[in-house]
């Protein structure tokens, strides 16, 4: 497996972590009912992430591949950071 190859499903990989992280921050922080956008996001940026990384294993310089994993993993990183805002704000304030 060459370079060129492995770089995209690391940073599938990236994703993938980003979104499980989320998730469990989710689950385990936030006192928010359960609704069916929260179960399709991850899906949605997920496909883009490994469609991209499929396109870019196959044809490394390809633009939509780019922007498919570009997509995938900045839709995870955005998850990432609104479950860690929202745990942040779930949690009592302390006293100074």
């Amino acid at each position: 497996m060459t370079r060129t190859i492995r770089v995209p499903w690391v940073a599938f990989a990236a994703a993938l972590a980003a979104m499980v992280a989320a998730l469990a921050i989710w689950a385990v922080g936030v006192d928010e009912p359960f609704t069916p956008d929260i179960a399709l996001y991850p899906v949605a940026y997920l496909c883009l992430a490994v469609v991209g990384a499929l396109i870019l294993a196959r044809q490394p310089g390809n633009r939509v591949g780019f922007l498919c994993l570009l997509a995938g993993m900045l839709g995870s990183a955005a998850a990432l950071a609104d479950s860690y805002a929202r745990l942040a704000e779930a949690a009592p304030a302390q006293a100074g």
